[in-house]
């Protein structure tokens, strides 16, 4: 197929990814050829670019805010789908600390991102079922100051969940193969999703980082100076091009040339670690005959070079932090999308003009610490970036790191050609967008 715009005195186009999009305010034709070579000609519209309030209305219709009276004072959060529907979930719940020791307005606090992919059924699970689960296993040791009991029982929270997910889903359909038990019980196995959730307890302030594949929390501080900020960040990304992770895989699989090959899982899946992904973990191929029509079709083909499942675990990288109440002002919590679009220093300088209502890059000093893994290459290359001062109008900080992620350095046309995108074809152009920010309370 190729698209031809007709009666067109001038045409706007962006060039994107090495793709192209073409702007356009008159009508737009698509020709198709057929078989005989004569030519069909079909009136469509091409690409319409939304007014800018239906732009900010996008951008704002997801976006939430809590307060709280706590060593936590606010969560700002927001979401852009790219898929429809959107396959990210998040996560904020807020318990009281009934520990020993403890005072009435002591809380632990839980918040996370759940980046789902091939369809949203895990990543909804996890929302539903994961705080409970992590709760009932740590609640008896809460405050307990062994760390590494605690995070132990931590991994051994995601991975009974994990397990319950897909051992316990698949089980269920082997034994009643039906579509009705494949909707409740064997979807979340099915789909899959990564999983990062952080836990602060307000009584040590001790914040614990669980990371499942690839999503990212990184801490913001300010640092002496009027515009001096540091960056850390407090997850690795988990991935096939990680080489801790790809080493620990060709340690279980040595014999396995293609455990792991060209960044990802068995050659396809790029998170090392995932909930759900049955595929990696389990060999159904002799059940599978067993299965009605209507219930392996929304099974997926076995990997290619499958030989010793599991591959893929839901263990989670864990790590904690004492935060510094006096300095440690932001955590940002986001799925891979928004990192595709912004490195860590993007972020916090990001952070650093919202917290200072300065639009211009220059005027802040960012100290980027131990950055574990630096990404050096993005969806969108330097060459779209035109590192303008930052756009600056959204009270809601996430809702401004997502416009600004869209506007390839402060160029609010971009803004408005990304939000444009229809989902889900906007999927070839942007992920979904899931941020969180939390603001720290000064001591």
């Amino acid at each position: 197929m190729f698209v031809r715009a007709v009666g067109q005195k001038k045409l706007k186009t962006l060039f994107i990814a090495g793709g192209a999009v073409g702007v356009i305010g008159s009508t737009a034709y698509s020709f198709k050829v057929r078989n005989d070579n004569s030519i069909k000609q079909q009136n469509t519209e091409l690409l319409s670019i939304l007014p800018r309030n239906e732009v900010d209305s996008k951008l704002t219709k997801l976006q939430q805010t809590y307060k709280f009276n706590s060593k936590i004072k606010r969560i700002d959060v927001n979401q852009l789908p790219s898929n429809n529907p959107i396959e990210d979930c998040h996560i904020e719940s807020v318990l009281n600390n009934d520990s020993n020791n403890s005072e009435s307005n002591d809380k632990i606090m839980l918040f996370g991102v759940l980046d789902g992919h091939s369809g949203g059924h895990t990543s909804n699970y996890l929302q539903k079922n994961l705080v409970s689960k992590v709760i009932s296993k740590l609640y008896p040791i809460i405050a307990d100051e062994n760390l590494e009991v605690f995070n132990n029982t931590l991994k051994e929270a995601f991975i009974e969940l994990d397990n319950h997910i897909v051992i316990d889903g698949f089980k269920q359909l082997i034994k009643s193969p039906n579509r009705d038990t494949l909707f409740k019980m064997t979807m979340p196995a099915i789909s899959g999703s990564c999983c990062l959730l952080t836990i602060f307890n307000t009584q040590s302030e001790i914040l614990t980082v669980a990371q499942t594949g690839d999503s990212r929390a990184i801490l913001i501080s300010k640092e002496p100076g009027e515009n001096n900020y540091s960056v850390k960040q407090l997850s690795r990304d988990l991935t096939g091009d990680n080489v801790d992770e790809i080493e620990r895989i060709k340690n279980l699989h040595p014999e396995e040339e293609y455990a792991i090959f060209r960044g990802r899982v068995l050659g396809s899946l790029q998170p090392s670690r995932a909930f759900g992904d049955y595929r990696y973990k389990l060999d159904i191929s002799k059940h599978v005959n067993s299965f009605p029509p209507d219930v392996k079709m929304f099974l997926k083909r076995q990997p290619k070079h499958l030989l010793t499942p599991p591959y893929v675990t839901a263990e989670p990288d864990v790590m904690n932090y004492k935060i510094d109440l006096k300095k440690d002002k932001y955590l940002v919590i986001a799925s891979d999308g928004l990192f595709e679009l912004l490195n860590n220093d993007d972020i916090a300088r990001l952070v650093a003009q919202w917290d200072t209502q300065k639009t211009q890059r220059n005027l802040f000093n960012i100290d980027v610490i131990e950055e574990p893994i630096k990404q050096d290459t993005f969806k969108y290359d330097s060459r779209y970036k035109n590192d303008l001062p930052c756009i600056l109008k959204d009270e809601n900080i996430a809702t401004h790191l997502i416009r600004n992620a869209l506007s390839f350095g402060g160029q609010e046309e971009f803004v408005d050609l990304m939000c444009s995108l229809k989902e889900p074809g906007s999927r070839k152009y942007r992920d979904d967008l899931t941020v969180q920010v939390i603001f720290f309370e000064e001591s």
